[in-house]
């Protein structure tokens, strides 16, 4: 997934931005017919790294991802550089295919697993590692 699909201002999200402090700022807003939305966890290097930007891998109702995001803030359980909520994708059409150099990165690779359910929607989740034929343990 592309950082830059994460970070386009026309895409209403909420977004809690950890400060120097470690206490998280939160920004931004959601349409209020939303019914779901994916948590996203970002991380510092998300300009350098392609696996920086670690999208859910479950669709939350609004209200409950939004105390989710900010009791874990809170409590010190999530430590990522930032949290982004947004609108269920599956209406907007497929997710934007990410763009690779290929002297730079792998190509993606699809869990092996027939059965796997971790990729967005109910997909198969994609390998991190060169060496790997499943997307976890």
């Amino acid at each position: 997934m592309s950082t830059e699909a994460i970070n386009t201002p026309e895409q209403e999200s909420l977004r809690w931005t950890r400060k120097a402090d470690d206490n998280y700022q939160k920004e931004g807003s959601l349409p209020a017919d939303t019914s779901a939305v994916g948590i996203i966890e970002i991380n510092e290097d998300h300009k350098t790294s392609l696996h920086a930007a670690c999208p859910s891998q479950k669709l939350w109702p609004q209200e409950e991802a939004v105390a989710l995001v900010e009791q874990k803030t809170a409590d010190g359980s999530y430590q990522a550089w930032r949290y982004v909520i947004r609108p269920e994708l599956s209406s907007a059409g497929p997710p934007p295919v990410p763009t690779m150099v290929p002297s730079e990165s792998p190509a993606v690779r699809l869990c092996s697993n027939p059965r796997c359910k971790k990729g967005p929607d109910g997909t198969r989740g994609i390998v991190q590692s060169r060496r790997a034929k499943y997307c976890c343990r």
